[in-house]
């Protein structure tokens, strides 16, 4: 699992933003059913891999002509809350560290 990034031209899987180990470790949900420690186990990773993530983002950006990237996933944010949704922990950690704001697009019925 990673969070995907879609282009016009394509979609890229940016693993270095997964939350590997995180979501079904007992130790990452809190015993009040809280993902805060899990949040703050993936922002430790994300802060660990900074640089080798706003580099692999810019190479991304490159690839497709700098164009503006959209960071999506598959789960629902709107369902499971901002609490519980690694796109949005990503969002936050971008927002507090690197001043990118990665606003979240809406509630926007799925066409098929």
């Amino acid at each position: 699992m990673g969070l995907f990034f879609k282009f016009k031209a394509g979609m890229v899987n940016f693993k270095l933003l997964a939350p590997y180990g995180i979501f079904g470790n007992q130790q990452a949900k809190g015993e009040d059913g809280s993902w805060a420690i899990g949040k703050r186990m993936y922002e430790d990773r994300l802060n660990q891999y900074s640089a080798e993530i706003l580099s692999g983002l810019e190479g991304i950006q490159e690839l497709y002509g700098g164009r503006t990237l959209v960071l999506l996933c598959f789960e629902n944010v709107h369902k499971l809350g901002e609490d519980s949704c690694h796109r949005r922990w990503a969002a936050h950690w971008f927002q507090l560290v690197h001043g990118i704001e990665v606003p979240e697009l809406g509630n926007y019925p799925l066409t098929v």
